[in-house]
């Protein structure tokens, strides 16, 4: 106690952003038990911290400093960047604040290096009482796989940073919020053109699904793909009671025991972990579960659609999710079992998971590209393009279809879904004249995995 009490008081008596930063990374040493401040370049993963330990910190920050920072940021952030990150909201230095129904993972220094590939978008929309902390896992390793992806984290009210917000209950309030929160990034001008993905488990499939409706009827978007996990399909939702076939009693009749019952039956085995703010959280988005109704005359999704379920999920039967295939106007869907995983599939397997999600979209596995400029006295270089003309070798081609080859083949070299190693013997003749441009532009034109494009198949077993 008396260590926390000594960081309060760095952080009280800091002149600027670095006392301030250093007394961050003080309470994290105290908190977790370390000889002396938290090592920058440290994270907490890596000490091997849990999910319960990170909720008290997170609580230590808010109380004893008054900043409120999200859960999701201890989980996938170095010492050094959630320092930064406490010090900046502190002074209001943010894009987004803790009171917003999104936040994002902004990944803009990463586009501005290959600004003509067209990044994916993931949306997250967390399980019932949870918040973006739930997928710090499988963000880790979508981003080892797919470092360039764009990350939206759908975070609701009255848990984690915004823990002292009432809890929204009303399911038209709560998709509404989540679908205007939504349109800047996804049909506004901050939208990017990759293929977007909703990724909704137990609570958050549903949430997922009424939420794409909703922009679909009101601007005609709709998700490139739709990921679904641990909940039956929103026709069978409608029947469903506040806990689903786990009791048919409402949730003004269950008591806080009675849910403490299923969180265990779920999977959570830390009693340490049922505090009253879980409860609380998780009360209210069963109320927004049970409240669902799947509106009449639904007009079926344009979107690819993939189910997921963990091979010993003791919450959601294999029946039960089979109807989210009526839900959606596609060739073909996926529905596999994640072995070794019960209702919490994205947490305990969540390498298996990102392997599942990047195969279905389409996507290899796509690493940040550093930028390849010319010699300062090449050809190119003088004429304002990008790449250097081609080597005499190779003169005797189609420009055109020469910078169609090189793009493809650098696609095919960085792991894409799209483009191939190809042979420069396919190519067609055509001799350009000497003043003719045949450098080009080094830009991949599209990386998007459209509908017509079948993701690859992978080794699981569907249903």
């Amino acid at each position: 106690m008396a260590a926390l009490n000594e960081s309060k008081k760095l952080w009280d008596d800091a002149h600027d952003a670095a006392g301030k930063r250093a007394a961050v990374l003080a309470l994290l040493g105290a908190k977790l038990g370390l000889p002396a401040s938290a090592n920058v370049n440290e994270s907490f993963s890596s000490l091997g911290g849990n999910s319960f330990v990170a909720m008290q910190t997170i609580g230590a920050v808010r109380s004893l400093l008054g900043v409120a920072v999200p859960i999701f940021e201890l989980l996938t952030k170095t010492f050094g960047d959630f320092a930064d990150s406490v010090v900046a909201k502190s002074c209001g230095d943010v894009r987004h604040t803790a009171n917003e129904w999104v936040a994002l993972v902004d990944e803009s220094h990463t586009f501005g290096k290959v600004a003509a590939l067209k990044a994916p978008t993931f949306v997250f929309f967390p399980q019932a009482g949870s918040s973006p902390k739930q997928y710090a896992p499988l963000f880790t390793e979508l981003k080892k796989r797919c470092s360039i992806g764009r990350y939206l984290f759908i975070q609701p009210p009255g848990r984690d940073a915004r823990v002292d917000e009432p809890s929204v209950t009303d399911t038209t309030t709560c998709i509404t919020q989540c679908a205007e929160a939504l349109k800047p990034y996804l049909v506004g001008p901050a939208s990017m053109e990759g293929p977007v993905i909703f990724i909704g488990d137990s609570w958050g499939a549903i949430a997922a699904f009424a939420t794409a409706h909703e922009l679909f009827a009101c601007c005609g978007f709709a998700p490139d793909h739709m990921l679904v996990s641990g909940n039956a399909s929103p026709a069978v939702t409608s029947t469903h009671m506040g806990l689903g076939s786990f009791s048919s009693k409402p949730m003004n009749e269950l008591s806080d025991a009675d849910l403490v019952d299923f969180l265990k039956a779920s999977g959570v085995e830390d009693d340490k972990q049922l505090d009253k703010e879980l409860l609380h959280a998780f009360r209210a988005d069963c109320e927004l579960y049970e409240n669902y109704t799947r509106p009449a005359n639904l007009p079926p999704l344009p979107s690819k659609l993939y189910v997921m379920r963990g091979k010993d999920d003791d919450v959601v039967s294999s029946s039960e999710v089979c109807g989210w295939i009526d839900e959606f106007d596609c060739e073909e869907a996926k529905f596999v079992r994640v072995p070794n995983a019960t209702h919490h599939v994205h947490e305990e397997q969540p390498g298996g998971v990102a392997d599942h999600i990047m195969s279905f979209v389409g996507l290899s596995a796509l690493k940040e590209m550093k930028e390849v400029r010319p010699a300062a006295n090449s050809p190119a270089k003088k004429k304002g393009a990008t790449l250097a003309p081609p080597m005499p070798f190779v003169r005797g081609v189609d420009p055109k279809a020469l910078q169609s080859f090189r793009e493809g083949n650098l696609l095919y070299r960085m792991g894409a879904a799209f483009g191939s190693k190809g042979q420069l013997s396919d190519l067609p003749e055509c001799l350009p004249s000497p003043a003719e441009d045949t450098g080009g532009s080094y830009g991949i034109d599209s990386i998007r995995a459209t509908r017509d494009t079948p993701p690859r198949e992978h080794s699981v077993s569907p249903y």
